[in-house]
């Protein structure tokens, strides 16, 4: 490797948000190794609030494939990402529901309500068909299209006419995202700092950042404050959970 390369490598990263966003970030890139086997990065953390002061805690965090009601548009590449970005994320959600049963997350029975069959509407037919071939690629678990005795059990002022299921991942986002704050304590190349509010345009006061700061790239984790940093217009968008069985979730962590 010349020096020159070496000197394009980034080792040392400010992620800027410690919410969710924030913290798995950070958490992502201090687990990377380099081709010895040791840390390839150093990361800080840099935030104005803990997680347990954003929205992070409050967002109902129920796993779904795009486009979706929460975030659903017309741009065809973001859509293509998203799809393989949430896929990704279904199987880390699955394996930190197996291996660490008090991290908040939960493989749940999910059910998708239509007022119309499904076939009747091409986007909504699309978005099945490709469920149901990833659930026969093992990429995601328990696709299964309802019958008739399912959708009869829904009260009929619901005018429900086709559905399917899924198994996917809930997050209780109190308990993960302290349970992501206690994998980044045991992290030795990762330090948190809040209290520190960056405002204003990102991109011309990055080169001083990266020099107060002592690093080598900036991730905006920060939510809706990117708009700001990013100088964009951003909306906030949400779905709509109607129950949510809380019992069925671990003991928070002592």
């Amino acid at each position: 490797m010349t020096d020159q390369q070496h000197a394009r490598r980034v080792e040392r990263v400010l992620v800027i948000g410690a919410g969710v966003s924030g913290l798995t970030t950070a958490l992502e890139l201090s687990r990377a190794k380099d081709d010895n086997g040791e840390s390839r990065y150093h990361v800080q953390v840099v935030a104005e609030r803990p997680a347990d002061q954003t929205v992070s805690v409050i967002a109902g965090a129920l796993w779904e494939f795009p486009p979706a009601v929460c975030g659903q548009h017309g741009n065809q590449l973001s859509i293509m990402r998203s799809k393989r970005w949430s896929v990704e994320s279904y199987k880390e959600f699955a394996k930190i529901a197996e291996a660490h049963p008090k991290a908040g997350v939960l493989m749940a029975t999910s059910n998708f309500y239509f007022g119309i069959k499904i076939e009747d509407d091409w986007l909504e037919r699309t978005k099945m068909l490709e469920l149901k071939k990833l659930s026969e690629a093992g990429e995601i678990q328990g696709f299964r299209r309802m019958t008739e005795e399912d959708l009869r059990k829904v009260p009929a002022s619901f005018k429900v006419k086709d559905g399917y299921q899924l198994t996917v991942p809930a997050v209780d986002t109190p308990i993960y995202t302290r349970w992501l704050r206690d994998q980044l304590k045991k992290q030795p190349n990762v330090t948190i700092t809040y209290g520190k509010r960056i405002t204003d345009r990102l991109v011309p006061q990055s080169a001083k950042l990266r020099q107060d700061y002592d690093v080598d790239a900036i991730v905006n984790a920060t939510g809706m404050g990117a708009a700001e940093l990013a100088g964009a217009c951003m909306v906030p968008l949400r779905g709509a959970l109607i129950r949510v069985k809380l019992e069925r979730f671990p003991e928070p962590p002592i």
